[in-house]
């Protein structure tokens, strides 16, 4: 099986850790054979034992898909709605969601055009009542780096980097459960998504502004809905 099969599908949207990852899926992939199996943290990762700890736990009970669960935030509800998570065996071929909180929206398509106009395997326009700007996320191709643009209707006033942390199961390799954004100084967010909701990592210097929060949580959501999109299959 390829990284875009079941077993490795099943275990990302399980959020299991890294040990648990490796052994469900070189158990899945041969019985017979020994597969090796490396995890890449995202940066920010070693550092996460002197960082601010906020968590955002899943709304419970509640009758949700991975990846489509409401989470309760310090500010209040992160509400999270499914438009379209198109599947075709275990590809899925197009998603749509928006994700709110605090008032501020993300609106998310994959694939989507992105704003050199050619197609990118996720992107999202994330707005923030009462202000001038924007912030517009693109996914590259391999869904583990990307970027966070605030943009006005003239220009581009700040880029962050977006990574994400990386699993390799015998060769095969795709995204797993952290998100980092930075700026070119330093690590400003770390989250890890795992079963009970989405921890959120920030120098104590620093909270993460609410668009930024929305980014990295729609980048988590994209990644843990039913179905592998065929553009995350990383090189």
């Amino acid at each position: 099986r390829t990284a875009s099969g079941t077993p490795f599908a099943y275990a990302r949207r399980m959020r299991l850790g890294p040990r648990q990852v490796c052994l469900f899926v070189s158990l899945t992939l041969a019985l017979s054979l020994l597969v090796g199996c490396t995890w890449r943290h995202a940066p920010g990762y070693a550092a996460r034992a002197e960082m601010k700890k906020t968590r955002f736990p899943i709304i419970t009970p509640q009758a949700c898909f991975t990846g489509g669960c409401d989470l309760e935030g310090p500010g209040g509800k992160v509400d999270i709605s499914i438009q379209e998570a198109a599947t075709v065996g275990n590809r899925r071929e197009d998603t749509a969601f928006e994700i709110s909180y605090l008032g501020a929206k993300s609106a998310c398509r994959g694939p989507a055009i992105g704003p050199d106009g050619t197609q990118v395997p996720f992107a999202c326009s994330i707005h923030t009542p009462g202000a001038s700007s924007r912030h517009v996320l693109v996914l590259d191709a391999g869904c583990t780096r990307g970027t966070l643009r605030e943009v006005d209707p003239t220009r581009e006033i700040r880029a962050l980097r977006i990574e994400t942390d990386l699993v390799d199961v015998g060769g095969h390799r795709s995204a797993g459960r952290e998100v980092t954004l930075s700026d070119e100084h330093r690590v400003l967010a770390h989250s890890d998504a795992h079963a009970s909701g989405v921890d959120l990592f920030s120098p104590r210097d620093r909270a993460a502004a609410t668009p930024e929060l929305l980014a990295m949580l729609s980048l988590h959501s994209f990644r843990e809905l039913e179905g592998f999109p065929p553009q995350c299959a990383a090189p």
